[in-house]
């Protein structure tokens, strides 16, 4: 059964990636110009127009490599909370359909943005390695990875299925998506916080340790911190037990209401 079900959300996936590259000169050639294309543009608008001082900041000194590295987790995460929120609604033809288990939509979503952050990855590793600052510990990032999309699997299944229920979700979950954004130190370092409390309350947010971690992995080339990977990792398997459970509950009504 499980295998059945990782086969079939591995299929969805595809088609899903299929269907958004349809049509297009260049295909699913787009997935890897896209972060190229965005790296370049930080670079330049880093680098010639703004310059945020890293002072403060271990082992990074490029504004750009910095904002990169916090934003290829970000862009994940964001992916699969924007696109679960809308994908049981979106398909509501195989809902109906009573043998169907609706959660292999959602979790074809979460593979559908681990392609895409998986090709963002190899493109910032490629300019890394140009730039000589590619490390060893680039291995360990499919761990990392597999940590974040626990951190928000549970949240994707209880907002997808919400949405069912109440169809101004998708809309609550992109204005909240952009305060937790800049809740997160993706675009400013922690070091330029001075407020005790604030710093706290960045801090105890649990996109705060992943991002760093994702710098760690990438620009200094050291393991995260285990305290910090164990939090994410114990925080995401109890959000998604709960994530599952509450989708399971609501099941049972979702082919009436879509």
């Amino acid at each position: 059964m499980l295998k059945n079900h990782i086969f079939l959300a591995v299929e969805l996936a595809t088609r899903d990636l299929k269907a958004r590259y349809a049509g297009s000169s260049l295909g699913i050639l787009w997935a890897f110009l896209q972060p190229l294309l965005q790296l370049l543009l930080f670079t330049f608008v880093f680098s010639t127009v703004l310059k945020i001082s890293l002072a403060g900041e271990r082992g990074i000194d490029q504004f750009p490599l910095f904002l990169f590295a916090g934003l290829l987790p970000w862009m994940a995460m964001q992916e699969m909370l924007m696109r679960s929120t809308t994908v049981l609604t979106e398909q509501g033809a195989l809902i109906k359909k009573l043998a169907f288990p609706p959660h292999i939509l959602v979790a074809s979503v979460l593979l559908s943005a681990l392609f895409h952050q998986g090709v963002a990855a190899l493109i910032f590793a490629a300019v890394l390695a140009l730039l000589g600052k590619l490390h060893w510990t680039f291995l360990a990032l499919p761990f990392l990875m597999v940590l974040q999309t626990l951190m928000v699997a549970g949240v994707c299944y209880l907002l997808s299925g919400l949405q069912i229920f109440f169809r101004d979700t998708s809309q609550m979950v992109g204005y909240l998506t952009q305060v937790w954004f800049y809740a997160t130190p993706i675009v400013y370092p922690l070091s330029l916080i001075h407020r005790p409390r604030l710093l706290a309350l960045l801090k105890a947010n649990p996109a705060t340790p992943l991002v760093e971690a994702y710098r760690d992995l990438l620009l200094r080339g050291s393991l995260p911190p285990f305290r910090d990977l164990a939090v994410i990792g114990g925080l995401g398997i109890v959000i998604t037990c709960f994530g599952l459970w509450i989708f399971q509950r609501w099941r049972p009504q979702f082919p009436d209401l879509v």
